[in-house]
């Protein structure tokens, strides 16, 4: 009805009127399909503030935070150190990620410090992201690109990305119960494999020839994983790689950098 739930509690004589009821429930029978309420809603809390969301992206997942954390530490530290910081949200999807970024180091730091890009394969996806970014009133350039193939993705101090990495066969099980998620953002299974790492792969030699020395990159990839990840961090150049469990216990986040000398 699109008031708040405080109003809801302080005026129970409030009755809804036919036109009101008619689209509750008709609301309630799209949730009995397995459509989520955040879709419902066209909303979703990330990291304290609300997302718009719509079937375009993924809904933003509380397991994610935990990127969102560790980017603010690193760059935070960065920046302590830097006049200026260039950073890249890869497969953005709502933008929650970036925003969630760009707004926490806004209040601490002048944000001119900071040139941030985010991107995405999908124009649909791009659209909500940029509806969000205006929303919440951030500074950030958003690009129409596959992973990093973009002339303007170069010489980056810093990747932070939840890129799809379910395997291909797990992705659409999910999806048998109407949760309507777009599988491109969840399927990471390409050129043969089988268990969520084909896009991670394409992306980590790209990521550490974007890189400055001393860059960073941050991955999300579940528990499915996250391990692999770490490998594959390591046979492409990365060093001090760690692997982050989010407020659960499960693996979930893969960090590594890019040497400072070659």
């Amino acid at each position: 009805m699109g008031i708040s739930r405080s109003i809801i509690f302080s005026h129970p004589e409030r009755l809804l009127t036919e036109q009101e009821a008619e689209v509750f429930f008709k609301k309630i029978d799209l949730r009995c399909t397995g459509f989520p309420v955040a879709y419902i809603t066209e909303t979703k809390e990330f990291y304290g503030r609300d997302f718009f969301v719509n079937p375009a992206v993924l809904i933003p997942k509380p397991d994610t935070e935990i990127l969102v954390q560790r980017g603010i530490e690193i760059i935070s530290k960065k920046l302590q150190t830097k006049e200026n910081v260039k950073l890249v949200d890869l497969c953005t999807g709502s933008g929650c990620v970036g925003i969630s970024v760009w707004k926490e180091l806004e209040a601490a730091f002048n944000p001119r410090r900071l040139q941030f890009f985010s991107t995405d394969i999908s124009d649909d996806a791009l659209a909500v992201a940029k509806k969000n970014c205006s929303f919440h009133q951030c500074d950030i350039q958003f690009l129409l690109c596959d992973l990093l193939q973009s002339e303007e993705l170069v010489d980056l101090d810093g990747i932070i990305s939840n890129p799809p990495y379910v395997p291909e066969k797990i992705a659409t099980e999910l999806l048998e119960d109407g949760r309507s998620e777009p599988f491109l953002a969840l399927n990471g299974d390409c050129n043969g494999t089988v268990d969520g790492t084909g896009l991670i792969a394409r992306l980590l030699p790209q990521g550490f020839a974007a890189l400055k020395l001393g860059g960073f990159i941050l991955l999300e990839t579940g528990e499915y994983n996250a391990e692999t990840t770490a490998q594959l961090m390591e046979e492409n150049g990365f060093v001090d790689i760690r692997i982050h469990a989010d407020l659960s216990g499960m693996l979930r986040v893969v960090e590594g950098w890019k040497p400072h000398e070659l």
